[in-house]
Formats: structure tokens, sequence, C-alpha cells
């Protein structure tokens, strides 16, 4: 085996010096004869065979304007201006006249692409960002692998998941026998209804019981359907859950603990503190350098300041003229004292933003426990060593009375789907 892997580069090193020197000489016969053509895009001369041709106006581009352009696209921020999502494939890069609105032929694209070294991952980067477009535009609801780019359509929106309700017996058996039981109590009961009816119709409004009750048959969908997920990648094909979003475990459990709750939120909260997410693509990315005008790969212009959109036609078109003009010295990061626009340098203190996204993620979780942290759950938060987590919540009556306060409109649906329901 050895032996066959070392003569096989052997002969693939081989191959690549007489290709090269294969295109030495015709590149040398060609130009001896006056035989080579112009690329419309860079405007230098090769060897016809080192050309690609639009399929509008026969514009001639060479292949290393298309490997040039098409990497930017794929890896930069030429996405928008150089890739046509239609058909898949790159606009012409013609410079010439008002602008071609012409397209490289995909097997034009491929030939370019294939000369050179990496050419092929790049025809798959091309094709995983192209379907990723299309996925995105049809609006259908997603799940994504958390370790690659596959996604597929969440089946339980699907029309043969949604299967109508269909009554549990035990469960209407028990129903009755509760509300015989609560009605052996003949004060109490018409009191307790109609308290009961007046909270929820003065709390709810009916479009939000509606909502409420989708959202309930939907968990109800998802708890059927399990948390458990497989990418169906070929170059993957790890399994995670899909409410963590971590590796699955035989023996998975989410957030064992409060604490392992509140130290999620708070990493999330810092995360979405710094980082800025376009709301186009739900593209998430963070600056290191540079000014504040960033253009996302899909073509969303965006302030990194206050989050606008800059750009057109959808934005306000802005541009650089959403900065602050008056005279500065370059990467002055100090505020204007003549304006209030946003400053094109502007850096903002790193430490600061992450303090304050921490203390208000702690802030919401006290309001939501009405507790306080202990000096162990501080240190936990602190270090990352939960204690033993509690048993998981479930969805029966007697753990909903446990809880020792009333239950919110989206358990009440929960327990109607899951105890009298099929």
């Amino acid at each position: 085996m050895p032996s066959s892997t070392a003569s096989y580069r052997a002969r693939a090193t081989q191959l690549d010096k007489d290709r090269g020197l294969a295109l030495v000489l015709n590149s040398e016969e060609a130009e001896a004869v006056d035989a080579l053509h112009e690329c419309c895009c860079c405007f230098t001369e090769s060897t016809f065979e080192e050309f690609t041709q639009c399929n509008a106006d026969g514009h001639m581009i060479c292949f290393r304007c298309v490997q040039l352009s098409l990497t930017e696209a794929v890896f930069g921020q030429g996405w928008h201006s150089s890739i046509d999502t239609h058909a898949g494939t790159l606009r012409c890069l013609a410079v010439d006249g008002a602008g071609c609105g012409g397209q490289i032929p995909a097997h034009h694209l491929h030939r370019a692409m294939l000369e050179e070294k990496k050419g092929a991952e790049i025809l798959h980067k091309l094709d995983q960002r192209l379907a990723d477009h299309s996925l995105l535009a049809s609006g259908l609801p997603l799940i994504r692998c958390p370790f690659c780019d596959y996604a597929e359509v969440d089946d339980i929106y699907l029309p043969q998941h949604e299967d109508s309700l269909r009554p549990k017996a035990d469960g209407v058996l028990s129903a009755i026998f509760l509300l015989l039981c609560v009605g052996s109590i003949p004060f109490l009961m018409p009191l307790v209804l109609l308290s009961s009816l007046l909270c929820l119709a003065m709390t709810t409004s009916r479009a939000s019981l509606a909502t409420h009750w989708s959202r309930a048959l939907h968990r109800r969908r998802r708890r059927r359907r399990g948390p458990k997920f497989t990418c169906r990648a070929p170059r993957c094909g790890r399994t995670s859950c899909l409410a963590c979003a971590k590796p699955w475990a035989d023996v998975h459990v989410c957030n064992e603990s409060s604490l392992v709750a509140l130290r999620t939120q708070v990493e999330q909260a810092m995360s979405l503190a710094i980082k800025r997410v376009c709301p186009r693509c739900a593209t998430s990315f963070v600056k290191n350098s540079g000014c504040n005008k960033l253009t996302c790969p899909c073509g969303y212009k965006m302030c990194y300041v206050c989050r606008k959109d800059i750009g057109g036609p959808d934005g306000a078109g802005e541009g650089y003229r959403h900065f602050c003009d008056h005279f500065r010295p370059d990467g002055d990061p100090r505020p204007c004292d003549e304006c209030d626009r946003c400053n094109l340098w502007e850096s903002e203190d790193t430490d600061e933003v992450l303090r304050r996204a921490r203390d208000e993620a702690e802030r919401r979780w006290k309001e939501t426990e009405a507790r306080d942290l202990s000096g162990a759950e501080r240190v936990f938060l602190d270090t990352g060593f939960a204690p033993a987590a509690p048993a998981r919540d479930d969805l029966s009556v007697e753990h909903v009375l446990r809880a020792g306060r009333l239950p919110s409109v989206a358990q009440i649906c929960d327990l109607v789907v899951e105890n009298l329901f099929v």
C-alpha cells in the first residue's frame, strides 16, 4: 500500500509538471503567431484555451479572473454582486460598456475552477451556498446541523404530521372523575370556575389563546418526534440534540439545572452583546479591525455601531453618508463634538459591554427564579462546576400543582393536549 501511494503521488507530480510545460509551450507558440486573446476584465492576453465566454455578448474572460472572482464571492463579500443565484453561476465580469447582463456558463465555470489546485472545494462550497440561499428564500422552517452546513425542512410542520387530535380514554375518565370530585364542593366549584374564566378572559385574548394552542400542538409533535437529530451529510453524519444543539448521548439531559441554564443565558447574552447578526441571512460576525461600514456576504450593508441598514434599495441608501463627516484624524474613535452621527472608526469597550450583558442576564434569571444567587451558585457560575441535577420536569397535573404557583396559559394548553388527547 505505501509503495502504491508513493507511485501515485509521483505520477500526479509528473503530470502537473508536464501540464505546466505544455501550457508554457502553447503560450509561446500562440504569441509567435499573434494568436493571443485579451480578457475583457483584466485586459491581459492569454491563449484561447485559458478563456471562458459569457452567454450574452460573448465577452472573453480569462480563467484567472473567474477563479479570483468566484473565490471572493464564496469566501468574501462579493456574493451579492458576482453570483446570479437564479442561474447558479458567475455573472459576466466584463468591464466595458454599461455592464453585461450575461453569465459564465456552468460548464465553463467548472472547467476554469478545476484548473486551480483547490477548485473542486470552492465549487462544492458554491453549491452549498446556493442551496442555503434557496432554503432561506423558501421561507420554510428548517433544522440545521450544529456541526456543518447541512439543513433540512422541520418535518413536524409537514402535512403528514399534522394529525387530528383524538380523545384519550383514560385521560377523559380521569378528567370526569376530577370534575365529579371537585363538584362535590358546591360552594367552591362555581367560585373557582368563574374566577378562572374571568382571569383567563381578562389576561388572554382569543387570538392569543389560538396562538398558545397552536404552539402547544407543535410542542406535542416535537415531543412525539423526539429531540434526537441525525445529520445526513456524508461528511458529517453526527447526532445532536434539537433542544440544546449539543452532541447526542444515550442518556442525554439538556440544561441539567437552573444554574446550567443561567450559565448558558449569561454566555449567550455576552455573545449576542459583541456580535452582529445580519437580519437578511442571519449570519453572525464580529469586527476585528477596519471601519464601521460592513457588508454581509449576502449584500446587506449595515452600521456596526447602531446596526442600522445603510444600503439600498431596502435601506436608506446612505452608505458612508450615515457617518460623521467632520474633519478628524484617520482612525480617531472619539465622539464628534459637532454632531451625533455614528463615528466611522468608533470601537466599543468590549469588557464593559460584556459586563453589562452578564449583569442583565443575571438580573433576568433572579426575577424568574424569585431568589438571589448563593455563594456556591456564584462559584459555579464562575467555574462551571455544577451541583447534582434535579429530575426533569414533566407534564403531569401533580407536577404543576407542586410548583407552588398558578400555571401559565402555555402550561394549561400543554396539560390539556398531553393528558386528554392521543
